[in-house]
């Protein structure tokens, strides 16, 4: 596919930015006691790599300190493996969004037009994309090498807290992340700009 003229790096960060989103802050609900046994890392991963990440709809709401209201997008995530995540944003406005290792893409769902980065222009979304591909691969070396990790919860309910290891790299202060077994629920992440916002995977 051909890109089409490359606009100011500012402007394509900053529509990248918002657009592939996953930024916003934990939820501290308790988890329900179970009677099962408390999960390891090693077995979330496991399910996390067996299920994977497949066209899988979801809902965002996310708050940024220069707007007054939320944004609210639905639209389905696709996990292409070894390393390519795509979101396809149906509403407000359709456009869908591009992350690999060697190229963030964003694609006009109204004009078919197409703007390409290197991953370096943007090293936040390079760092959030390759630990969220770490977790689906279920590369447990590579996520303990961003992230500080603890683990909550059971197999039928669990719950992971992350604490970036280079936070000023990183350009985030926390993610949360809630799962059921081998499934992502609910990714909560906090950005160091203030910006807030939870996807809700699997939902309409």
């Amino acid at each position: 596919m051909m890109c089409g003229n490359l606009l100011p790096k500012s402007t394509i960060a900053l529509t990248l930015y918002l657009g592939l989103g996953l930024i916003a802050t934990p939820s501290y609900a308790q988890i329900p006691p179970s009677h099962l046994a408390a999960q390891t890392l090693d077995q979330v991963l496991d399910g996390l790599r067996e299920r994977s990440l497949s066209q899988i709809p979801y809902q965002e709401s996310r708050s940024i300190p220069a707007l007054k209201a939320p944004l609210e997008t639905r639209g389905v995530l696709e996990f292409i493996p070894p390393e390519t995540l795509i979101k396809r944003v149906e509403s407000p406005v359709a456009s869908t969004y591009l992350l690999s290792n060697t190229e963030i893409r964003l694609t006009d769902g109204a004009t078919g037009e197409t703007f390409s980065l290197k991953p370096d222009a943007i090293p936040e979304l390079a760092y959030i994309g390759s630990s969220l591909v770490s977790l689906l691969m279920g590369n447990k070396a590579d996520l303990l090498s961003r992230w500080h990790v603890t683990l909550g919860g059971t197999q039928r309910q669990w719950e992971m807290n992350l604490l970036p290891i280079k936070q000023d790299e990183s350009g985030l202060r926390r993610v949360r992340i809630e799962g059921r077994e081998g499934d992502l629920k609910k990714l909560y992440i906090e950005a160091l700009d203030g910006s807030i916002s939870t996807l809700t995977l699997g939902t309409r």
